[in-house]
């Protein structure tokens, strides 16, 4: 069987050759531990490192595919989210209680609505697609200041807008408290 890459050996009870109840089984990178049910996998399913025994990650199964809630556990962070049919639909990385980065995605890259951390700065839009920004969306600085709040095009800011999106009021809203904000708007309507 195969799990997250790696060719797993499994050491289930067998009855009639299918694997059946609790076991585990053994890759080359990673020991497995979770529930066969008529000969797939059900529940939560625990993945540890072959090397170290370090738990990796916990996710829940349906017929042999994540499907419901998992957690990574990476060096320092954490990322949980869901699984739907055997991809991931939604991820949150935190880095002890703090959240560096939150959002739907399709084949791991965000899509949809997401708040990603690049660089120091946060990047926050509804319109992630393909793991880009292409539509409104705003980038803030480490303190939280409004740097941009307008649209991109493929991942490039390129004009400031008043426009306002129910999933972006809060930006929105932090930008419009900007007090220069109406008169750089200004300048800039005088030139055209």
């Amino acid at each position: 069987m195969e799990l997250f890459g790696d060719k797993i050996e499994l050491k289930w009870k067998l009855v009639n050759n299918v694997p059946v109840g609790y076991g585990y089984g053994i890759g080359n990178k990673y020991i497995v531990v979770g529930r066969f049910i008529c000969g797939e996998i059900w529940g939560d399913l625990h993945l540890f490192c072959r090397l170290t025994g370090k738990r990796i990650m916990r996710s829940q199964f349906e017929a042999s595919i994540p499907h419901g809630e998992y957690t990574w556990y990476h060096e320092d962070m954490t990322e949980t989210g869901l699984y739907k049919d055997g991809k991931k639909h939604f991820v949150c990385k935190k880095l002890g209680t703090r959240v560096l980065e939150y959002g739907f995605c399709k084949n791991d890259m965000y899509n949809g609505y997401a708040t990603v951390l690049v660089d120091g700065k946060t990047y926050t839009s509804p319109f992630w697609k393909n793991g880009i920004i292409d539509g409104l969306g705003c980038i803030e600085d480490k303190d939280g200041n409004i740097e941009f709040y307008g649209f991109f095009n493929m991942g490039i800011p390129q004009y400031e807008c008043f426009d306002v999106h129910p999933m972006m009021l809060m930006k929105y809203k932090k930008a419009m408290s900007d007090p220069f904000l109406i008169h750089a708007v200004k300048c800039v309507e005088s030139i055209f």
